[in-house]
């Protein structure tokens, strides 16, 4: 699908204006289609038999470029990878098998990676700074106490794909946001291990997020980790715990995303595991698909719904 915006005023771009129709104010409709003619033909026809504005008012369209900029992030745990995986699987099969995810060659769409350093340690929780490292260009910041790093060099040229796909953590934002934001529709997607109605009733009952959410994000985060094989040492427990507490910040932060799809179903629930997505997980997958195809989604809220937090 395709974005224009539909302009009606009294001449084309560039020409000189018939008359006293110079004085007209363009007016604008945002479309998304394959069919912008017609789409201003139903508005004109639409205006003059209800209003008489449009009637008499030529017509333009100019596309928005469809380079799309889609920032996914979320807490630890609630099934960010297997959102996304499960998307290429079904919508972008060619991006298969994983190890080949990285390409650039494919059609529609471009997975760019964070690259996480092998070392431990970084700043504070949330520091980052923009510069030169090997030679490249980079956005450098601090993931649970962990050194990342986003190459803006190979983003860069990921941009002139039709869409990116990039899963980081949620301090990225407003740095990508700003950078990238003229030049794509970029629109940030949190993955919410609670909906709207959930997030609403804790409130009503006085329940803080710092009381509640920790415990089912490490609830979460252990099944990960037994199904990985991974032994339970004390630095694990750790880190797992860690990443329980800090889904309280992310948490907050949810209300500055554009889209945020709630997520019961996280990378333990077996039904990842059937031959095919039903329930839940269907319309997980569903939602972010439509947000790339459609810029909506009928199954996410917004940031700004939430009023409390």
């Amino acid at each position: 699908m395709s974005k224009y915006t539909i302009y009606f005023g009294g001449s084309l771009p560039g020409e000189p204006g018939p008359g006293d129709w110079t004085d007209i104010d363009p007016k604008e409709f945002d479309y998304i289609g394959n069919d912008p003619e017609g789409e201003a033909k139903r508005l004109q026809m639409e205006s003059y038999n209800n209003q008489g504005i449009l009637c008499d008012l030529r017509y333009w369209f100019e596309k928005i470029p469809d380079n799309n900029f889609i920032l996914i992030s979320g807490p630890s745990g609630v099934g960010k990878g297997m959102i996304i995986d499960n998307l290429l699987k079904l919508s972008f099969p060619e991006f298969f098998p994983k190890e080949d995810r990285y390409r650039k060659d494919v059609k529609d769409l471009c997975i760019v990676p964070v690259y996480k350093s092998q070392i431990g340690g970084g700043g504070s929780a949330g520091a980052s700074v923009y510069g030169k490292s090997n030679g490249k260009n980079v956005f450098e910041f601090d993931c649970r106490g962990i050194k990342q790093e986003i190459n803006l060099d190979e983003l860069d040229e990921a941009i002139l794909h039709d869409t990116v796909l990039m899963e980081s953590y949620h301090t990225t934002r407003d740095f990508l946001k700003n950078r990238y934001n003229s030049n794509t529709n970029f629109q940030s997607v949190f993955i919410s291990p609670l909906n709207l109605e959930e997030l609403e009733e804790l409130y009503a009952k006085g329940i803080k997020l710092e009381d509640y959410l920790p415990d089912l994000m490490l609830d979460s985060l252990v099944k990960r980790a037994e199904r990985e094989g991974k032994t339970f040492t004390r630095t694990l427990i750790k880190d797992l715990e860690k990443r329980a507490e800090d889904s309280v910040v992310e948490m907050k932060d949810a209300r500055n995303y554009d889209f945020i799809i709630p997520n019961h179903c996280y990378e333990s629930d077996s039904r990842w595991k059937l031959p095919f997505l039903i329930g839940e997980p269907k319309l997980v997958v569903d939602s972010l698909y439509n947000i790339y195809d459609r810029y909506s989604s009928k199954y996410s809220f917004e940031g700004k719904d939430i009023k409390f937090v």
